[in-house]
């Protein structure tokens, strides 16, 4: 897989067959979404409130305070108010 040049150590540190909400993404999935998080949402960080782990998968709860730009999730969104 190419290196992108934002995130480039990604599929160090995720499965090949990353999941998010149920969906498989795949890495490259993965870091478009993450991509495209952070150019709508140009404070974006991760804060995890809750990490389970076992032999075979690892799930989180992620807290996020953040301020979207103008379109974020389909929405029309005016952060400036």
């Amino acid at each position: 897989m190419p290196q992108s040049p934002r995130l480039p150590k990604l599929a160090d540190f995720v499965h090949n067959d990353v999941c998010h909400n149920g969906k498989t993404l795949g890495v490259a999935g993965y870091r478009a979404m993450l991509e495209r998080d952070v150019d709508e949402i140009p404070d974006l960080r991760f804060e995890i409130q809750l990490l389970v782990a076992d032999t075979s998968q690892v799930a989180s709860r992620l807290w996020f305070d953040v301020t979207p730009r103008a379109h974020f999730l389909g929405l029309d969104v005016d952060s400036s108010a």
